[in-house]
This record gives C-alpha cells, sequence and structure tokens, in this order.
C-alpha cells in the first residue's frame, strides 16, 4: 500500500490537458451534525445519483464504512469537529463515491513532466497516468511519489474534464476539423455559372460541388441529388476526400430543408441584376446571410471592391477571376 493523494493525469499528445485529484467518498464535520446526517446531505447534490447521466455516485455506510469508522472509534452517530474529513472509502474511485476536483492550475511542473514521460515510454497519444503523491504542488523529487497507473484507454466525460473533448479532438484535425463553405445564388440555367463551376472542378478534385441536381466530387465522382440542398451537402461532407463544398442555391426549397451546418464562409450572388426581384433575395439569401462570415455579389463590368447594402447585409463586389481562387484556395 502507497500513502498518498490520487491524482489522474490526462494527457493528449504530450500535452496535459486536465489534472483531477480524486478525493475518496467521505464527509467534512461541521462540528453538530453526525456522520449519518451528513451523508445524507451530501446525497442530496443534484450532481450525485444512481442514474447514468449523473457524474458522481451516492456515499453508503456500506461494510467498508462501517469498518473505516469503527477502526476510528466513531460510529454513524458520531459528531466529526468543524473542517475534520473522514475518509468513509480506501480507495478513490469516483464509482464509490469518490469526488474529482480540478487541480491542474496547483501541480509542480516536475510532476506533470513524469506523467509525459511515462506516456512516452508506451508510446501513448492519449493516456490517463495515475500519480499518488503526498502533495501535488510540491515536486516529486522532494516529496516522493508513486506511478500507480498509465492507463491506454482513459475514461473521460466526468464534470471536471468535460471541456478536454474539443482539445483532443482539435490536435487531430485542422481548422476545427471544417472545410471552407460556399453557397451561389442564381438564376435557373446561368450558362456562365456552368463554365465557371465546370472549371473548378477540373482544377482542383478536392472540390465538391452542388449543382442542377447533381452531386460532384472534382472530375471523379458525381450522383444525382437527393432533392434538397441539406442531403446534397452531407453527401459531400460524408467524404473525407472533400476539402470545400460550394452549393447553388436557385430555388427556394432551402427554406424547407434547412441547413446542415451552423456557420458558412461566404455567400454569392451570381450575376446580381438577374436576381433584381428574385425571391432568392427575400428568402434564402436572409437566412444564409445569418450564418456567413461575408457576402459578395459577382458579375461583369462592376467595379471590384465596391459594397452595398441590401435588406441591412453588406454586399462587396469581386470579379469572377478573383472569386475563383477564393473559392479554391481559400
Amino acid at each position: 500500500h502507497v500513502a498518498g493523494k490520487d491524482y489522474r493525469v490526462t494527457i493528449a499528445n504530450n500535452k496535459v490537458l486536465a489534472v483531477i485529484e480524486r478525493i475518496p467518498g467521505g464527509v467534512t464535520g461541521d462540528g453538530s451534525s453526525s456522520i449519518e446526517a451528513l451523508i445524507e446531505s451530501i446525497n442530496q447534490q443534484p450532481m450525485r445519483g444512481i442514474a447514468a447521466h449523473l457524474p458522481l455516485y451516492p456515499i453508503t455506510l456500506d461494510d467498508e464504512a462501517l469498518f473505516l469508522l469503527s477502526d476510528a472509534g466513531l460510529t454513524p452517530e458520531s459528531v466529526l469537529e468543524d473542517g475534520r474529513f473522514f475518509a468513509l472509502r480506501r480507495a478513490a474511485n469516483v464509482a464509490s463515491g469518490g469526488t474529482p476536483v480540478d487541480v491542474l492550475a496547483q501541480v509542480h511542473p516536475d510532476n506533470l513532466t513524469l506523467a509525459i514521460e511515462a506516456t512516452k515510454v508506451f508510446r501513448l497519444d492519449l493516456a490517463g497516468v495515475d500519480l499518488i503523491l503526498p502533495d501535488a504542488t510540491r515536486s516529486y523529487r522532494q516529496t516522493g511519489g508513486y506511478i500507480c497507473e498509465v492507463n491506454a484507454q482513459p475514461v473521460l466525460g466526468y464534470s471536471t474534464t468535460a471541456h478536454i473533448y474539443p482539445l483532443i479532438v482539435g490536435g487531430l484535425v485542422k481548422d476545427e476539423g471544417r472545410i471552407p463553405i460556399s453557397f451561389i445564388l442564381a438564376q435557373k440555367n446561368s450558362t456562365k455559372l456552368d463554365h465557371f463551376l465546370g472549371a473548378l472542378l477540373r482544377r482542383n478534385d478536392n472540390v465538391g460541388i452542388v449543382h442542377r441536381s447533381t452531386v460532384s466530387l472534382g472530375r471523379r465522382h458525381r450522383t444525382r441529388s437527393r432533392g434538397n440542398s441539406f442531403d446534397d451537402l452531407e453527401i459531400l461532407f460524408s467524404n473525407p476526400s472533400c476539402n470545400r463544398a460550394i452549393c447553388v442555391v436557385d430555388d427556394s426549397q432551402l427554406l424547407q430543408s434547412g441547413l446542415p451546418v451552423d456557420r458558412i464562409d461566404r455567400v454569392i450572388l451570381w450575376e446580381e441584376h438577374s436576381l433584381q426581384g428574385s425571391p432568392l433575395l427575400e428568402g434564402p439569401l436572409g437566412l444564409l446571410a445569418k450564418y456567413a462570415r461575408e457576402v459578395l455579389s459577382v458579375q461583369e463590368h462592376q467595379r471590384e471592391g465596391a459594397a452595398n447594402l441590401r435588406q441591412g447585409i453588406r454586399v462587396n463586389s469581386i470579379a469572377a477571376q478573383e472569386l475563383a481562387k477564393i473559392l479554391l484556395f481559400n
């Protein structure tokens, strides 16, 4: 047996993401309440219970707890001094009533380095290292300490570690796992747009385009539309080769199907003069602009860089040649 406090260090790609001190299930005296009453009060906390969605388990007066009380000369009716903590469990497991506490900011750098080096020994990119230390705020070189376990499949998701999910995933994918997404509002049967999009597909085999009842990915893949932009974009998103997506909207069905994304890089008005009076400028534009980083207008013989307001939306003018560069490389 090794005496000390129990710390779980979660590491991903040689970086410490969280350090949790696992405090054994127990009670802290207030100078007036019995141990039994303190347990009842703790179990009333909204985070504790036996339901699957609750992160903490209740504390029970089972055989182990009664033995520890008896060994210390106490009973469930005993009253602890104010501030005295008494552990009712030998182990600090959350499943046995333990409480996880985030202590990353207080841990000595030497202890963090020790945990990282342990994961390197086992060639792990994700690990949970359990340290037994007298005091994590001091270096193990001074206090001594032990590595209890290097867990290659650490449990994640406690109330104190839920934040590390995006940190782990963010280290595995670029740009938060997102690709550039653009929507083009255009009249049906625009020959110029057909040529423009065809050129994009020929120049980049990883650009996906939803247009004219067809879903295309470069020059390699083409399939029929499923009838709405939502499902068609899902086809592109399911293919890891697609590194940018473009969806042409030429009717108002988008208002019924909705969007499969929560943000858009740009909305493009193709030949804006031909859209005057079009319902596209009343419905889809208003919907898409709420989620777009910018709105652009493309048509011949316009001054590039000029801006105007449409329905309170800032629209910047751009030439088709410049737009192609943006769609392919930005």
